[in-house]
C-alpha cells in the first residue's frame, strides 16, 4: 500500500508495523515535527519489512527515523534537528537490522546523523552529511559490513567537515 502525504506541517509520531510506503508531497514541504519528545518516524520490527519513506522533511525527534527491521528505503528526505538523525538498531541482537537502503538524503543539525547499531549490510550512498556534531557513528562490534557508496563512478556520501578533518587528502583521479 501507498500513502501520499500532502505538503504541510504535521505535529506526528508515526509508527509503522507493516510493509507500506509512505510518500510526501515535497520533501522541503511536507514536514512531520516531532514537537521535541521521541522518535519521529518508527519502522519496527516484523512484518514491517520493505518499507519506503520518501519526500519528507523529518525533524525535532529524539531519533528523526528509527529502523529496527530490514530491506527499507529511506530516500529523498531532509532529516534535521534531531538527537539522532537516522537510528539503525536491530530488535534483538540475534538479527540485526539489514539490507536497508540510505540514499539521496540530507541528514543535517543533528547530535548523530546516522547511528548504526547492532546492523549489517546496510547501503548508505549519495547523501548529504552537514554539520552534524557526529556525522556517523557505528559500533565496530555491533555494525558491521555497512557499504557507504555506490561504487565507481556512481560515489558515496557528502561530507561537511571532511576537509576540516582530512586537510591532507588528495583526490586519485578526476572522479569528484
Amino acid at each position: 500500500d501507498t500513502i501520499f502525504v500532502h505538503a504541510g506541517l504535521y505535529y506526528e509520531y508515526v509508527y509503522v508495523d507493516k510493509s507500506i510506503s509512505l510518500i510526501g508531497e515535497n520533501r522541503s514541504t511536507t514536514v512531520v515535527d516531532g514537537n521535541g519528545i521521541g522518535t519521529v518516524i518508527s519502522i519496527e520490527p516484523a512484518p514491517a519489512h520493505h518499507v519506503n519513506v520518501t519526500g519528507f522533511t523529518i525533524r525535532n525527534g529524539m531519533n528523526g527515523i528509527f529502523i529496527r527491521t530490514s530491506n527499507n528505503i529511506i530516500s529523498g528526505n531532509i532529516v534535521t534537528d534531531n538527537v539522532h538523525g537516522i537510528y539503525m538498531s536491530a530488535p534483538c541482537y540475534c538479527t540485526p537490522a539489514r539490507e536497508n537502503t540510505i540514499r539521496n538524503n540530507t541528514i543535517k543539525n543533528n547530535g548523530a546523523g546516522i547511528l548504526l547499531g547492532a546492523s549489517k549490510d546496510n547501503i548508505i550512498y549519495h547523501n548529504n552529511f552537514i554539520n552534524n556534531t557526529g556525522q556517523a557513528y557505528y559500533p565496530i562490534s555491533e555494525s558491521y559490513s555497512n557499504v557507504w557508496d555506490n561504487d565507481y563512478p556512481s560515489g558515496g556520501n557528502y561530507w561537511s567537515d571532511y576537509e576540516e578533518r582530512y586537510p591532507d587528502a588528495e583526490e586519485l583521479d578526476s572522479s569528484g
